[in-house]
């Protein structure tokens, strides 16, 4: 919510975080060294990124395969008229 509020009407925000879609994560997610230290606290699916996103009110789209882990380009998601 604090990124949209900052975020311009025409900006983007680039978000990249592990995954535990990318390949063999449920095996060595013990081994990412920004797991729990702050920097990655959560540890997304694929599905549950989506919905953050959703929730928080952005569209994406992916910029590496999702095997790789969660590299999207975001902005705000557009007012839809209901005229």
């Amino acid at each position: 919510k604090d990124c949209k509020e900052l975020l311009e009407d025409d900006g983007l925000l680039f978000i990249g975080c592990p995954s535990f879609n990318e390949k063999d994560a449920r095996d060595k997610w013990h081994r990412w060294q920004t797991m729990g230290k702050g920097e990655h606290v959560v540890i997304f699916t694929e599905k549950s990124f989506i919905c953050l996103m959703d929730r928080c009110g952005f569209d994406f789209e992916f910029l590496q395969p999702k095997e790789k882990g969660i590299f999207v380009k975001a902005w705000k998601t557009k007012e839809k008229d209901n005229d």
